[in-house]
């Protein structure tokens, strides 16, 4: 049964240290669930009692498990402390070191035992933003902050792109920072230097999103209103696989490498699973439902280890993804096939005429 929200819900962030999910949602209220059997836990506000709710422009989670980082449009980055603090105690903020600059997307990491919030803003560029363990949160009114330098928050900033940054990350296995834009670009970044390792150009309205397979060594990436995703090799920056079948441009994908596929969401509210080494479909979710007051997946969010994906609009609502069982396939061509829906068997016969008889649930023949 879905799980009704306040309001709509642009960001779902994984909270590990308390098993749940934060739902940021337009109203400037973040709804914290149990992530097993959705209890809701707790509301926070995310704005001062007397101070009008800006239009929130992304949040991630620290590596800390107890901080939520969300930006605005009025050019803050608020930090706020999800466990320690009552639900009526307000955000406290940081400020970028170029005001002009807004932050546009975030991801928190560790690169060498550091914590780091990295943003891209819609100047197109990369801030790198490491906190050390005596960081303090400034309001704009401490002598740290009058000096222009904030004690405890190193600050890099590096210019990547031409158009403003949609998504960027650090991919520790590679141990670069990927970035896309509206630029058309995918790039990897070393995080030291700020130099480009390879960079890749393909999606003509430019990239929505992307996401990294540690285990297959493939990004996919997502053009803006296209219905089609991407895979690519990260070492050669070379396509490896084309995932096509959606009706609705794509607006989420994610990996679970545990089952070795790539899920992907689209405007329909259609979910799709494919199989990342021959990028082929082998399982459809379609949600006839009528959302309000809009229609379509707001928010994604992909549980591998209970093998489920929580989607949002104004409802959460959480999905089962069967793992790929890949049948044996047949010495000659299949000539034709049929399904028993009673006895949840597939029938197949091949060019010379032997029939085999499958469970769909099971792929045992």
């Amino acid at each position: 049964q879905p799980v009704q929200a306040p309001d709509m819900i642009f960001k779902l962030c994984y909270l590990k240290q308390i098993e749940g999910f934060a739902g940021i949602s337009r109203d400037g209220t973040a709804q914290i669930w149990h992530i097993s059997n959705r209890r809701h836990i707790r509301s926070l506000r995310l704005w001062r009692p007397l101070e009008q709710p800006k239009w929130i422009t992304d949040a991630c989670e620290m590596p800390s498990g107890r901080h939520l980082v969300f930006a605005s449009i009025d050019h803050r980055v608020r930090i706020l402390d999800i466990i320690g603090r009552s639900s009526e105690d307000p955000a406290v903020g940081i400020f970028p070191k170029d005001r002009s600059r807004l932050p546009l997307c975030f991801s928190s990491c560790i690169i060498e035992g550091t914590h780091v919030l990295l943003w891209g803003d819609d100047q197109g560029h990369i801030s790198v933003n490491r906190f050390s363990k005596e960081w303090h949160v400034c309001d704009g009114t401490l002598p740290c902050h009058k000096m222009g330098v904030c004690t405890g928050i190193e600050s890099v900033e590096f210019k990547q792109h031409t158009d403003w940054v949609a998504q960027v990350r650090y991919i520790s296995s590679l141990n670069l920072i990927a970035s896309c834009s509206r630029d058309c670009t995918l790039k990897l970044m070393d995080t030291e230097r700020g130099t480009i390792r390879w960079s890749l150009n393909y999606h003509k309205r430019g990239i929505l999103a992307f996401e990294w397979s540690p285990k297959h060594n493939v990004f996919v990436t997502i053009g803006n209103a296209e219905r089609e995703a991407v895979l690519w090799h990260a070492f050669t920056s070379s396509p490896v696989g084309y995932l096509k079948g959606h009706l609705a441009p794509i607006s989420h994908a994610a990996f679970s490498d545990e089952d070795d596929m790539v899920i992907t969401a689209a405007a329909d509210k259609q979910i799709r699973a494919w199989d990342v080494k021959f990028a082929r479909s082998y399982q459809t979710i379609t949600d006839n439902d009528v959302w309000r007051p809009e229609n379509r997946i707001t928010a994604f969010l992909m549980d591998s280890e209970r093998h489920q994906i929580v989607v949002a609009s104004s409802k959460l609502m959480i999905r089962k993804i069967i793992k790929a069982r890949p049948f044996q396939l047949h010495e000659s061509g299949i000539a034709a096939i049929c399904v028993n829906a009673e006895r949840g068997h597939i029938i197949t016969a091949d060019t010379e005429s032997y029939i085999q008889v499958w469970s769909w649930s099971t792929g045992v023949g």
